[in-house]
């Protein structure tokens, strides 16, 4: 009968910050030199307590090795886009309705799906009110409603046409000069700057009115303009916008303590409320997934997997007895991203000890996206020593 001497799948976690050939006592910590001998393979790796070695891993005895790279292990935050739906009393905002845009966030505050905490957006249309103008007081309502909480959720920003976008000959944009502050009413002076050598002397430009600029384009021959010499950003500030065209919600990341707290992504759903047209209910607006700009690393995940998997290596007590312990030296930095190495293998013993006991080796290799020489020769070494190509290296 064989003997379960091995519980569960035994995993060890090594941060290689460098590869050496030899250690000595100038060597950095978490510097990692692959070793092969007597059919194993196996690594030296300084840490804060000098030089440990890891198991012996019989090359026979490897399942799979892989490798991948930090840019794979993102995570996206979540980007919406919400408009008034122009099928809906033709995108108008209707006099006299309430229009109210509900926030659903799972799991909040704890890791039960029924714990729920609904927020709103809230604007009541008044007569002649603008979709522009619509925006703006939903952003208000958004922004003042969600100023309470400790934890930033979301953030709230406006879609439409700024000041300092490229405008081009007869294309009828509307823009602002950026020496007024947020009126978008009174007529501007401001200098034209030309992205070429030529250049437009000062013009006198009504608000959201730009023919008399397209004429001095047309008449100086000239393809592009930036107004004022500013660049445009991919999604405008609010501050900056002429013309909304709906409201961006951005997921916000959340906070993280090592150990204590991860930074997932939030559950929510976003869904604008039903007005009434014509005696008919109406669901008023319409929510639009947009591409995200921002991510989170991996950073905090890898610190969170050192954090415990020292525990299995003889760390399992602490922070007990505080203040009287000895302080774990860590070697993730969380601010940072992270490539990785995955060995899975399994030991047999001799004799009756012959059931296989599935064994784990990570190895992180610090690195942005497109940094992959560290990682690469790591590869490389470990193939080289082993003698064998058992990993092929990322590009």
């Amino acid at each position: 009968m064989a003997t379960f001497s091995y519980g569960g799948t035994a995993k060890q976690l090594y941060v290689a910050k460098s590869l050496v050939s030899a250690f000595n006592s100038a060597t950095a910590q978490g510097a990692i030199d692959p070793k092969f001998g007597d059919g194993s393979l196996y690594f030296l790796w300084n840490g804060a307590d000098g030089v440990t070695r890891s198991d012996l891993i019989k090359v026979a005895n490897i399942n799979s090795v892989k490798a991948y790279k930090a840019s794979t292990m993102r995570r996206n935050l979540k980007k919406q886009l919400i408009t008034l739906d122009s099928n809906v009393n033709a995108g108008a905002p209707l006099a006299g309705q309430d229009y109210l845009l509900r926030f659903i966030i799972y799991e909040y505050g704890s890791l039960s799906y029924e714990e729920q905490y609904v927020k709103h957006g809230a604007v009541r249309a008044t007569t002649g009110m603008s979709a522009d103008s619509f925006y703006r007081k939903m952003l208000k309502s958004l922004r003042d409603n969600f100023s309470r909480e400790t934890i930033e959720l979301f953030k709230f920003s406006l879609k439409g046409t700024s000041a300092g976008l490229t405008v081009i000959a007869n294309e009828g944009l509307t823009f602002k000069l950026d020496i007024a502050a947020a009126d978008t009413t009174a007529s501007q002076t401001g200098s034209v700057v030309s992205l070429a050598t030529e250049a437009i002397a000062s013009a006198t430009l009504s608000a959201q009115n730009i023919a008399d600029l397209n004429a001095a384009i047309a008449a100086a021959g000239i393809d592009a303009l930036v107004i004022s010499g500013t660049a445009p950003a991919a999604d405008v500030t609010d501050a900056t916008v002429i013309t909304s065209t709906g409201i961006v919600i951005e997921e916000v990341e959340q906070p993280w303590v090592l150990g204590l707290k991860q930074s997932d992504e939030l559950h929510y759903s976003i869904a604008p409320d039903t007005i009434t047209v014509n005696k008919v209910d109406e669901i008023w607006g319409t929510v639009t997934g947009l591409a995200s700009t921002t991510f989170v690393t991996n950073g905090k995940k890898v610190a969170d997997m050192e954090y415990f998997y020292m525990g299995e290596r003889a760390d399992q007590y602490r922070n007990v007895g505080f203040p009287f312990v000895r302080q774990t030296i860590y070697q993730v930095d969380p601010t940072t991203e992270y490539h990785f190495i995955e060995i899975d293998y399994f030991f047999v013993g001799d004799g009756v000890d012959t059931q296989k006991s599935q064994k784990h080796i990570t190895i992180v290799v610090p690195g942005a996206e497109d940094d992959l020489v560290l990682l690469n020769s790591i590869i490389t070494d470990i193939n080289n020593t082993a003698g064998s190509t058992i990993l092929a290296t990322l590009s």
